[in-house]
């Protein structure tokens, strides 16, 4: 009940901007547990277009409320990982005119087990998924550096 007096005790353009993160982020959740990674990636892709061909647009809404949205949804909807908040932001980001980029990377811990992490970037600063040592993932080369 808390949460929803603070909600909407918010100005109506966060409160749009909150429901449009809730949206995305649920839709990139379910997007990864039902569809292929590049079939989601090609929806997505849609998604961050469609504004823009309304016409040419300067970016809106500040990167950092983006972020902010997209990571207090997080914290609510189960499951939400750090690629499910990286891709959501990216896709939301991209929609309102910027441009970051997406990172996935691996390495192994202690024990030998196999770790994932995605994070966003956006003007050498990491905006999602920022851990104490980024620089211990292998950062693999994105789809769309190898022109998919």
């Amino acid at each position: 009940m808390r949460k929803l007096i603070k909600f909407l005790a918010l100005p109506s353009s966060e409160q749009r901007l909150l429901i449009g993160a809730w949206v995305v982020v649920g839709l990139v959740r379910l997007g990864l547990c039902l569809l292929p990674y590049r079939t989601l990636c090609a929806l997505l892709g849609r998604f961050e277009q469609s504004k823009g061909r309304r016409g040419a647009h300067k970016p809106s809404v500040p990167v950092d409320r983006i972020v902010w949205a997209v990571k207090a949804v997080s914290r609510i909807l189960p499951s939400a990982t750090c690629l499910t908040q990286a891709m959501a932001s990216k896709a939301l980001l991209r929609r309102n005119g910027y441009l970051p980029t997406l990172r996935i990377g691996a390495t192994k811990n202690g024990s030998g087990e196999f770790l994932a992490h995605a994070w966003l970037e956006y003007e050498g600063r990491v905006l999602i998924g920022g851990v104490s040592d980024l620089s211990r993932y292998r950062s693999f080369p994105s789809l769309a550096d190898r022109g998919s």
